[in-house]
């Protein structure tokens, strides 16, 4: 401390409060630095828990979507099967009206 007061005795009270604001802006400065290196941090580690989140959305969509897919092509082959059977079933009502027509004695325009 004696060397501080022999400093400010030599370059006066202005200089020395000029010294301590340079020196309190430089402590602010190294505050600010540091408070603005803990923010990009922070938000680095949440865009990456984000990303994580994002690619876990995108996973879920993909294998929804191959689902979706497979669900729709079954969904085509089943109505296919059920549209062809109908059209057996059809054929073969007609066939018996036809007999049944016959058996009872109906001729062709008495429909």
């Amino acid at each position: 401390m004696g060397e501080m007061a022999k400093l400010i005795t030599q370059l006066g009270l202005g200089a020395a409060l000029a010294l301590f604001i340079a020196w309190l802006l430089r402590e602010t400065f190294k505050w600010g630095k540091t408070l603005i290196e803990d923010t990009l941090r922070k938000a680095e580690e949440r865009e990456k828990k984000l990303l994580v989140i994002i690619e876990g959305h995108s996973t879920a969509l993909t294998a929804h979507t191959q689902h979706a897919q497979q669900f729709g092509n079954d969904m085509k082959t089943a109505f296919q099967y059920n549209r062809d059977e109908h059209k057996q079933q059809t054929k073969v009502l007609d066939e018996q009206t036809k007999v049944l027509g016959r058996i009872n004695g109906y001729k062709k325009g008495d429909e």
